[in-house]
């Protein structure tokens, strides 16, 4: 499984267009914050937090965590299919 992981997070770097964004120890004290304000786990306090620092509106996903979140719009990959 950790083989799996690793070919899996090396081959990010094959992306083009692909940026990603390190968490800074301010974001990550800013996801704990979101966590007891908005009811979250600190995966989803993290994505949040790095979605509002990238200024990011939209994110594609099934998880119903991100309904309602401020300045947040959530669309499933279904949605995107149908059009």
């Amino acid at each position: 499984m950790a083989l799996a992981r690793r070919t899996f997070l090396l081959s990010l770097f094959s992306y083009e267009g692909l940026e990603i964004y390190i968490l800074s120890i301010a974001d990550r004290l800013e996801a704990t914050k979101h966590m007891e304000s908005l009811k979250l786990d600190f995966d989803d306090a993290l994505a949040y937090q790095a979605m509002l620092a990238l200024n990011i509106k939209d994110i594609v996903l099934y998880d119903k965590h991100f309904d309602g979140l401020p300045g947040i719009r959530r669309t499933t990959p279904a949605q995107i299919l149908q059009g």
